[in-house]
């Protein structure tokens, strides 16, 4: 029963092409929607690993080379609103994008990341996933906006804590498939060109240390598209 009002919930919502690639698309919500609901539980997120880097220098450099990213490329005319931070767990190895533009690498991954290419690729992927929306026609076919979102108004209403839980918890452990991948990479390619940076010696560093690095390799492994 559940499925079968999730798909009508997604059914009823028209098609709609992607603001940046023209991809048609059945998401519930709109990208303003997307940029509201992310920037309303990236305070959540944060918690959920440490909270913020307290770290002024790595904080500006990751800052300065995602604002490059966007104004370079034709992310500037999307109509999702980009903020880039780095979390203060050490320990795990990763990067996350919420829906609507808010972007987080932990310290672990960081400190792994040598030169401004190596974390603009890292960047630029997950602006990817951003623009190809991939979070949220993942997320939003799941039960826990079942009753929360209206398919005549889509209007989200404010959810009580319990399921923004239960959804960061979900978006942590969300595995993308190849397709999904391959586009963040496509995407993300593209726009660190455009602004300069080079991807080759992204790959080849990483290529070559993720024989040695177990953790780097899982990393590599979840997102395959880098």
């Amino acid at each position: 029963m559940l499925t079968a009002v999730v798909t009508y919930l997604l059914s009823s919502r028209k098609a709609q092409p992607n603001p940046v690639t023209g991809e048609m698309q059945h998401i519930i919500m709109t990208p303003d929607q997307e940029v509201s609901l992310g920037i309303e539980w990236a305070p959540e997120l944060a918690i959920r690993f440490g909270g913020i880097y307290q770290n002024g220098d790595a904080d500006k450099k990751v800052k300065t080379i995602g604002k490059k990213l966007v104004s370079s490329s034709a992310i500037a005319r999307s109509p999702y609103q980009f903020d880039f931070h780095v979390l203060a767990d050490s320990h795990t190895v990763d990067a996350f994008a919420l829906p609507g533009g808010q972007i987080f690498l932990t310290s672990g991954l960081y400190k792994k990341l040598k030169t401004n290419d190596e974390i603009a690729a890292i960047l630029s992927h997950q602006i990817g996933h951003v623009i190809g929306r991939h979070a949220s026609e993942k997320l939003f076919k799941t039960s826990i906006f079942v009753g929360i979102v209206n398919p005549d108004t889509i209007v989200i209403s404010e959810l009580p804590p319990r399921l923004i839980s239960k959804y960061l918890s979900d978006f942590i452990k969300l595995h993308y498939d190849g397709q999904e991948e391959n586009e963040a990479n496509h995407l993300g390619i593209g726009y660190a060109t455009q602004a300069g940076f080079n991807q080759g010696s992204f790959s080849k560093k990483f290529f070559i240390e993720e024989d040695t690095d177990k953790e780097l390799k899982l990393f590599l492994e979840k997102h395959s598209g880098l």
